[in-house]
């Protein structure tokens, strides 16, 4: 029961899943089904072996759809977590005032809306990177509060952003990001790099600002 219940319940905790720590919660599962089986055969009542052979095999499941969704993040949707539904539930980070006019949008430029961003037709770009911001800033100020900031973050060839055992959210093929770890906070910027618009995070103030 106890294998059945870590590896129902790590797949849904875990705010970023590595690929080979799936493998090791895909083993627990797997571990938890042979345990009641063999629990069963030796005599064991049967509610104990039904419950941990029915956890192994939903840990098992998760687990699996994790891993699909970690090396095939372009085919397969993201499974449910419980933490990033925590954090869904806690206050957005603020928007800081409207656009600075230091960086307007160039007039012949235009861009679709991102994904789950507002519409904005008068400055769809800044509503974009604030977009982003505001998705990267909740992370990471959950990872600052844990102790848990990553060291580095890069940007693989389909825009995925990840760091050492860890994958984020992607961002469009216009933009960039730069991100620094700075004594016990970070520095985070999401750039246009055609016109160099730029937002970022205030992580005292909790909020997105423009660069």
């Amino acid at each position: 029961m106890l294998l059945g219940l870590i590896a129902t319940a790590l797949p849904l905790l875990a705010v970023s899943r590595p690929g080979y720590t799936g493998w090791v919660i895909t083993t627990a599962g797997i571990s938890a089904v042979a345990l009641a089986v063999r629990y069963r055969h030796a005599g064991g009542g049967l509610f104990l072996s039904a419950v941990g052979g029915t956890l192994g095999v939903v840990g098992t499941i998760l687990c699996l759809w994790s891993l699909a969704a970690f090396y095939l993040p372009g085919h397969v949707p993201t499974m449910p977590n419980l933490q990033t539904a925590n954090a869904a539930s806690a206050p957005a980070i603020p928007v800081a005032l409207p656009p600075s006019p230091v960086n307007p949008a160039p007039a012949a430029r235009v861009v679709a809306p991102f994904d789950g961003a507002d519409v904005d037709p008068t400055n769809q770009l800044h509503a974009n990177l604030v977009h982003v911001a505001i998705e990267f800033g909740a992370v990471l100020q959950y990872d600052k509060a844990h102790g848990m900031l990553p060291s580095v973050l890069s940007v693989e060839p389909d825009g995925t952003v990840v760091s050492p055992g860890a994958t984020y959210a992607k961002i469009a093929p216009y933009m960039s990001v730069e991100y620094g770890v700075t004594p016990g906070s970070y520095t985070f910027t999401v750039r246009d790099t055609v016109s160099g618009m730029a937002v970022g995070v205030d992580p005292d103030a909790n909020k997105v600002v423009d660069r």
